[in-house]
């Protein structure tokens, strides 16, 4: 296999282009995570356990189609490409299943928990699948230090109003219909279709914009790759040996605990606007517009002080303001009153976490491939990509369970019937728990260790390796 390390800039049409599949990412992701169980326990009448049971059920399921997809689209010999084609395939039934997953239905308990269980597996297999070779293929687009911040920043830039378009935009469609006598459920419905439709238009600009940089193979290479296409030995000793290189493992591990913690305090905000902070539709569209401002603030600082001092140290920064801001706003939540102007300025200090969070990690990410390349003479960023996705993934099925579980136990039944120690028990688990899951997870980021300079060396080493030199591989012990 002949590595190619392109360095070459990226033509911002490219980087546009594939910033607009983020529509197949942010979309599902937000609208998921931020309203799927208040649509089951307000909309659909299911209990707060049983909803947060199926989104951990339907979460889980990530855990296996991620890896697969990943390992899948790096075996791939399609002369279209190694990414592309699946992305688009699966854009299609991930757009049906997102507007059937918000469809109200009638009937028994038991026919609504079967329905919305089987369209959550359904959901969640498409947007693991999407998310991975999506992901992959922008690692193998640039294998500069720079351009691949470049890259990640304008994912960030799509990123936010589509974040917009599927939290306030939702909520706003969902007030509008309301306010023309269509029901409640139908009205999530509508929004649903809307979101769906901007989801596939997208993938489908991604599609057109994008091109794949997949590596070189021999003839006698390409023969073994189609012999072991799909074998879950290789499969599973690929992953062993990706959690072998240290960089990656501590990644891995911050990753799995830090969405964790994020992803339940996500998933517990629109709990805490309707019961805690008590805002309607209208206001709540207002937060998701201010936050959407304050997140456009909060990227170019954040990739800023990345490209001038390193990817980690400005993590390390951001993630530690975003347990100093949940501390300060618990506390204050708990002896005092706090009103939408305070929430806006606790969700802007959360923004630039956040930011550092889902904008570095995988340009983090992107630059441990490099390093597994060294290593193995292999590249194969879409199957470390997915093990990384599925710490991910179990950090959010794991979010879901503890929110669900967490608001059957302090006794929410509906916004309707919140009590003062309901709404401070929601506070809690918007704030100060996630803070702490946050704490733990920094340790594992402060052991990273790969700078700047490694990286370089670690290109120059495979560079030098193609031209048949000597490497000496203690100058990297400390990566792998």
């Amino acid at each position: 296999m002949e590595q190619t390390l392109n360095n070459v800039k990226l033509p911002m049409r490219e980087k546009i282009g594939y910033g607009c599949g983020s529509a197949c990412d942010t979309i599902p992701y937000a609208m998921f995570g931020t309203y799927f169980m208040f649509f089951l326990t307000d909309v659909a009448g299911i209990p707060a356990g049983v909803a947060g049971t199926i989104s951990f059920v339907a979460i889980l399921c990530q855990v296996i189609a991620g890896p697969v997809a990943g390992y899948l689209s790096d075996k791939s010999l399609n002369p279209k490409g190694r990414r592309r084609p699946i992305m688009m395939k699966c854009a299609v039934i991930f757009a049906i299943s997102t507007a059937l997953l918000f469809n109200p239905i009638g009937g028994s308990m038991g026919l609504k928990i079967a329905y919305y269980t089987v369209f959550a597996v359904i959901f969640i297999v498409c947007y693991a699948v999407y998310f991975n070779v999506w992901t992959a293929l922008g690692a193998e687009m640039t294998h500069d230090y720079i351009e691949r911040n470049s890259l990640r920043s304008i994912v960030a830039y799509a990123a936010i109003p589509l974040e917009l378009l599927s939290t306030g935009g939702v909520i706003a469609i969902v007030g509008f219909f309301s306010g023309y006598d269509v029901s409640t459920g139908r009205s999530w419905f509508f929004a649903a279709v809307a979101m769906a439709i901007l989801m596939f238009l997208g993938a489908a600009i991604c599609h057109r914009s994008s091109e794949e940089r997949p590596p070189v193979y021999t003839e006698e290479e390409k023969a073994r790759i189609r012999a072991e296409r799909f074998n879950i030995k290789n499969l599973i000793l690929d992953y062993v040996s990706f959690f072998k290189i240290k960089i990656f493992r501590r990644l891995v591990l911050f990753s799995l605990i830090f969405a964790t913690a994020f992803i339940m305090m996500n998933n517990g905000v629109v709990y805490t606007m309707t019961s805690y902070l008590g805002l309607n539709e209208a206001s709540q569209s207002l937060f998701w517009t201010i936050h959407t401002v304050l997140s456009l603030i909060a990227i170019p600082i954040v990739y800023g002080i990345a490209n001038k001092w390193d990817k980690k140290k400005a993590m390390v920064v951001f993630i530690g303001s975003y347990v100093v801001g949940s501390v300060i706003w618990f506390a204050l939540g708990m002896v005092t009153t706090v009103g939408f102007v305070s929430y806006n300025i606790f969700a802007g200090i959360l923004c630039l976490g956040t930011a550092a969070f889902y904008g570095l990690l995988v340009s983090l990410l992107y630059d441990c491939t490099d390093v597994y390349t060294l290593v193995t003479g292999e590249q194969k960023e879409g199957s470390m990509l997915a093990l990384q996705g599925l710490a991910q993934t179990l950090g959010a099925a794991f979010a879901s369970l503890f929110l669900g579980w967490g608001l059957q136990i302090i006794g929410y039944t509906e916004a309707a019937a919140v009590t003062d120690f309901v709404a401070k028990g929601i506070w809690s688990l918007g704030t100060i728990v996630p803070a702490v899951l946050v704490v733990i997870s920094m340790i594992f980021l402060i052991r990273y260790n790969l700078t700047r300079d490694d990286f370089e060396a670690v290109k120059q080493a495979i560079e030098d390796r193609k031209e048949g030199k000597e490497i000496d591989m203690s100058r990297f012990e400390h990566l792998i």
